[in-house]
């Protein structure tokens, strides 16, 4: 049996149309599945102190703190931050506060979690879980008013 093959073109524009118009319930079902990327703001106080902002409440916040030389670290974590009877001194509000390394040891990096940032970074030894995005904060401006916004991200 022979059979014929019949040269049918197609118009691409046509095609990618008829993809789109397919595509927009999926389009459409992923937008309640949105979340919001917290926009963080950190910087150091002082030699110890980080002050911390965000535009989503803050889940927990890890200092990691040491000598001067990095010659030895150690990791202080700061968790519960959405209840107010459990904030560590300095904290203002669920979106922002100042947290101090103990014993006035220098603070080396600061990891903080709020909303869907989470650290992604090599594998740290010590480094407690649920870390956050890390911050080797500079010096604070004294203008810091902490004023942050969020923008949505699909996930």
């Amino acid at each position: 049996m022979i059979s014929k093959l019949r040269d049918v073109r197609i118009d691409p524009y046509l095609v990618g149309a008829i993809g789109a118009v397919f595509m927009l319930p999926a389009i459409a079902a992923a937008a309640p599945n949105a979340k919001s990327l917290a926009q963080i703001e950190a910087c150091e106080e002082d030699a110890s102190t980080a002050r911390v902002c965000s535009s989503k409440e803050l889940s927990n916040i890890v200092l990691q703190c040491g000598d001067a030389e990095m010659e030895t670290s150690y990791y202080v974590k700061f968790d519960d931050l959405d209840d107010p009877e459990n904030w560590p001194e300095g904290q203002l509000t669920a979106n922002q506060g100042s947290f101090t390394c103990p014993d006035g040891d220098s603070l080396l990096a600061v990891f903080v979690k709020s909303g869907s940032q989470k650290y992604d970074g090599e594998s740290l030894a010590g480094l407690p879980g649920g870390g956050g995005a890390v911050w080797s904060p500079l010096a604070c401006s004294t203008e810091s008013d902490c004023e942050t916004s969020s923008e949505t991200i699909e996930e």
